[in-house]
């Protein structure tokens, strides 16, 4: 059931959605699950994209308990100094010990035609449990326009067997 980064990129799936376990082990467990379905969280919302005069951005968001952050996507040009935290408010675990620069977290890949995605899976897929409440904070020049995907297996209605 997890997306394999390969297959984010039209020119390197066999079909759209390939889940490939071979490919990405840790998500084996996943791959044929019934109770998870594939879902992009895009953060910030559309209103708060837009880096503001004090050159911070703050959003929280909910994500359904249950579910697994398995990463992130960086879609387009980041801002040259685009830093990020993520934090899961529940737990109080920050996913980074301090802010980071997106350069580092990302690998743009041909930035000239834009056409592969910047995709970090993260070393240990992150469930979200409690009340699932997420802060994400950002850093960058005002004005400059800040867009984040988290990689989720959204919990689903599992049939019983």
């Amino acid at each position: 059931m997890s997306v394999s980064s390969l297959a984010l990129f039209s020119t390197w799936r066999d079909y759209y959605g390939a889940w490939n376990a071979l490919v990405e082990p840790q998500f084996s467990p996943l791959e044929q699950s019934t109770c998870h379905a594939p879902r992009f969280a895009v953060l910030p919302d559309a209103s708060k994209q837009t880096v503001p005069a004090g050159g911070k951005v703050e959003y929280n968001f909910h994500l359904v308990p249950g579910s697994i952050i398995i990463g992130m996507l960086l879609p387009g040009n980041p801002a040259r100094d685009l830093s990020i935290q993520l934090t899961d408010v529940t737990l109080g675990h920050q996913f980074f010990q301090e802010p980071v620069l997106a350069s580092l977290l990302f690998t743009p890949g041909a930035v000239d035609t834009a056409l592969y995605p910047a995709v970090t899976l993260f070393a240990t897929p992150h469930p979200v449990v409690g009340d699932g409440l997420f802060s994400f904070e950002a850093w960058a020049d005002p004005g400059d326009t800040v867009v984040v995907i988290l990689l989720v297996a959204e919990v689903t209605d599992c049939p019983v067997k």
